[in-house]
């Protein structure tokens, strides 16, 4: 992504600021400009779009901790157009991989028309085109004799953060949660206070995100949200050691991390497939015979006596380590209708996956989020786990349905949908 600007002198608009900085703008988005667009009206194609830039270096100033604090979540320059012409421009960032997409739309007024765009790239590759593209708004407006602005003052405090790593990560977890660090609200820091009593890294990230959306899925506030999580992993934790460790885990995951790097090249989830592989060759799962229960999973892990804790949460799992470097999963017990039986095994086998993917790590957790980087991994090392992709093709070749084929492997339809669907991403991350 590169953001190239052609400067425009003597511009007519009334505000100082939009003077300073009227340009002509094309945004980079590998080989694809987002900027161009059809003009319906006088029926031309344009490469370039020709407006002020300092609503769109303000919205980037103002939303950069939300942007690389936050999971799951679009940010869009859309709402930054201030009246002026932009792309649908939207950013997402896991943890990992920046994801850049645009949307393809057309305008009413004025009546264009810009094209669908997406690319993803690694996020100093993203840091650095974004912090260019302010860098020289910011410049252009003191060039101009333009001072104190909005953007230069939010800037500023955001260029100091980035130069000291804990204030760095306070301000990320805060945009995590949808607040401004610089002006956070004492029981917002308290949460994340409270989580990082806790948590550390990428984890603590995804646990705040995971409390963002539990709020709403409980209609509590914020504090509310993270204390009931809280309270819950530190309920499963207390019970006896018998209920939820894993004691062959240790060693199997210890194995496979010789085996199996990430790349630094491929997406997250890529080895979450990889993984899958090679534990279920180590366990030699019979997937006709009941092998991938719950049950089954934890008596051949070391643990025949496994119990699952009870209580209300949205996390789904939690998975921990003692001083003794024992690995417990704690997973949450859910309801007793098929689908939540299913959905209560594929939770235990991306425990399963964040445990043997990450094994350096105290303490971890299994959420609702999608798009997030541990989350993204475990998902792809349930899937493959419970539902290998040769095995779904094999019964799809001969003459089963999604549904025959679920029901043979005690997984969702979705989850065979799915399989089937990244057919080709699996044998590329496992071939690897």
């Amino acid at each position: 992504m590169k953001f190239l600007i052609d400067w425009v002198e003597n511009g007519e608009n009334a505000c100082a600021e939009e003077r300073a900085t009227l340009c002509y703008l094309q945004i980079l988005v590998e080989d694809e400009n987002a900027c161009a667009f059809y003009d319906v009206s006088e029926g031309r194609y344009f490469e370039h779009l020709f407006i002020p830039v300092v609503h769109l270096a303000e919205g980037i100033a103002s939303g950069w901790w939300k942007i690389f604090g936050g999971r799951d979540r679009y940010f869009s320059i859309f709402p930054y157009r201030n009246g002026f012409a932009l792309p649908d421009l939207k950013f997402r960032f896991d943890g990992s991989t920046f994801e850049i997409m645009g949307s393809q739309f057309s305008s009413v007024n004025p009546k264009i028309k810009f094209w669908h765009t997406e690319s993803d790239m690694e996020r100093s590759a993203a840091e650095s085109a974004l912090s260019e593209f302010v860098d020289k708004v910011v410049e252009k407006l003191s060039s101009e004799g333009i001072q104190k602005t909005e953007v230069e003052s939010r800037w500023s405090h955001i260029a100091y953060s980035r130069n000291n790593p804990d204030e760095q990560f306070f301000c990320e977890a805060a945009g995590t949660i949808g607040a401004d660090p610089y002006m956070i609200s004492d029981s917002d820091a308290r949460l994340i206070e409270l989580a990082n009593n806790r948590f550390s890294g990428e984890v603590l990230i995804e646990f705040l995100a995971g409390v963002r959306e539990a709020k709403s899925r409980f209609s509590s506030n914020l504090h509310a949200a993270g204390e009931r999580e809280l309270e819950w992993i530190n309920y499963a934790e207390s019970r006896q050691p018998y209920q939820f460790q894993l004691s062959v885990l240790d060693e199997l995951a210890n194995d496979l991390k010789s085996q199996s790097q990430r790349i630094s090249s491929e997406r997250t989830w890529s080895q979450g497939y990889r993984m899958a592989r090679l534990f279920r060759e180590r366990l030699s799962l019979d997937f006709l015979n009941g092998s991938t229960s719950i049950r089954s999973l934890s008596e051949m892990l070391g643990n025949r006596y496994f119990r699952r804790a009870s209580g209300m949460a949205a996390t789904r799992a939690v998975v921990s380590r003692t001083a003794g470097g024992k690995t417990g999963i704690h997973l949450r017990k859910r309801g007793r209708k098929k689908w939540e039986h299913l959905s209560e095994e594929f939770a235990f086998a991306r425990a399963l996956g964040d445990a043997v993917c990450f094994p350096d790590d105290e303490i971890s957790i299994v959420n609702e989020l999608k798009s997030a980087e541990r989350q993204a991994v475990g998902r792809a090392f349930a899937a493959e786990l419970l539902a290998p992709i040769e095995i779904i093709l094999d019964m799809r070749d001969s003459g089963k349905d999604v549904g025959e084929i679920a029901d043979s492997l005690a997984v969702s339809p979705l989850t065979v949908t799915h399989q089937i669907e990244n057919k080709d991403r699996i044998e590329s991350a496992c071939a690897a």
